[in-house]
């Protein structure tokens, strides 16, 4: 395994980091804080937390390097945030980072719908005919107008 110094990432015996495209590589140490992963300011505020409790170092740092750019990525946002962890802690983050991911992803599913209420029926039902009303106002009233400029010429 090779470690980027400048992206601070993992490279798989590579010529160049798959992420910045740096040549400069070296063999990773284990104490080098290696690039977890990036995520959004909750997920990533979750995952260092986790991290924390269960011992494990852990650096935030503001998402400011790999492959996903602010202007062509829209996924990505610039309040995004990069992990950090010793890469001899590497596998032990990766299995709480997933467990924190699979958690988070619970937390955002949507539960049931609750059916709406008589007062929201009846401001639909509501909202529909005054709708109604307002298209056939527009029509009668384009109608009459047409008929006013026909007699005008006629």
């Amino acid at each position: 395994m090779l470690y980027c110094p400048k992206c601070r990432a993992i490279c798989d015996n590579a010529a160049r980091c798959p992420n910045c495209r740096n040549t400069k590589l070296r063999p990773v140490d284990p104490e080098d804080m290696v690039l977890l992963h990036s995520a959004d300011l909750y997920t990533a505020q979750q995952v260092w937390e986790r991290l924390s409790q269960e011992g494990i170092a852990c650096k935030m740092e503001d998402f400011s390097s790999g492959p996903a750019s602010y202007f062509y990525d829209s996924q990505v946002m610039p309040t995004d945030k990069s992990l950090f962890v010793p890469y001899r802690q590497l596998e032990e983050a990766r299995v709480l980072s997933a467990q924190v991911g699979r958690e988070v992803e619970r937390e955002m599913e949507p539960g049931p719908a609750e059916p709406p209420g008589p007062m929201r029926i009846v401001g639909e039902i509501l909202s529909v005919v005054l709708f109604l009303l307002l298209i056939m106002a527009a029509v009668f009233g384009a109608d009459a107008a047409a008929n006013w400029l026909k007699g005008l010429f006629t």
